[in-house]
């Protein structure tokens, strides 16, 4: 029942993704130049946020696109990972660093997803001792806080700031593992995992 679930979820987002619609995932070169991309347009959304006349619907729209992205990464991942769906034969002719390499700028993507997600969804929610959180760059210090660990001593005080955190929590330890668990099985040549990248067209 979990299997088929994960895999029904997988399917949707693969007819949504991208890189699966123009036949990406198998393409080295352009899978690089997607995440590439994603990577810069993800790093703008939060330096946008320093631009503080724009009205607030372009940041919830900026927000969803994030999000959107995401979704993506997560089950490009599971997919890699878990062999899911017929994608999955397109990340296996991928090189065996690629889960690693994807998997790292994931991480950089979701620290940037839930930076741009804190400020326009949960702005002025968190609270330290003798701190508070005013620039975009406080929010992606406390994105990648929250992403390590350690954690960062803020405490969301309303159930969106709770929710944002724990889910960056439980989706960045989830790419690591998935990530870790596709090279090992490509490199040993096992087959729980595949070979594929994570969040291959992540």
């Amino acid at each position: 029942m979990i299997t088929s679930f994960l895999r029904g979820a997988c399917q949707a987002s693969a007819a949504i993704s991208i890189s699966t619609i123009f036949g990406w995932d198998g393409e080295d070169r352009l899978l690089q130049r997607y995440i590439a991309i994603w990577t810069l347009a993800l790093a703008g959304f939060v330096a946008a946020l320093y631009l503080t006349g724009l009205p607030g619907w372009v940041f919830v729209v900026l927000a969803g696109l994030a999000l959107y992205r995401l979704q993506d990464l997560v089950f490009a991942s599971l997919d890699d990972a878990l062999q899911l769906t017929p994608r999955d034969n397109q990340f296996n002719v991928l090189p065996h660093g690629f889960a690693v390499q994807v998997g790292l700028v994931n991480i950089v993507q979701i620290v940037l997803i839930f930076a741009l997600c804190l400020k326009v969804f949960a702005a002025n929610d968190f609270d330290a001792a003798a701190n508070h959180l005013t620039t975009p760059f406080d929010y992606l210090y406390l994105s990648w806080m929250v992403l390590l660990p350690p954690g960062s001593g803020y405490n969301a005080s309303t159930w969106v700031g709770r929710a944002l955190s724990m889910l960056e929590s439980g989706v960045g330890l989830l790419v690591v593992v998935l990530a870790l668990s596709s090279f090992l099985s490509r490199v040993g040549g096992g087959t729980p995992g595949g070979a594929a990248a994570p969040g291959g067209d992540a």
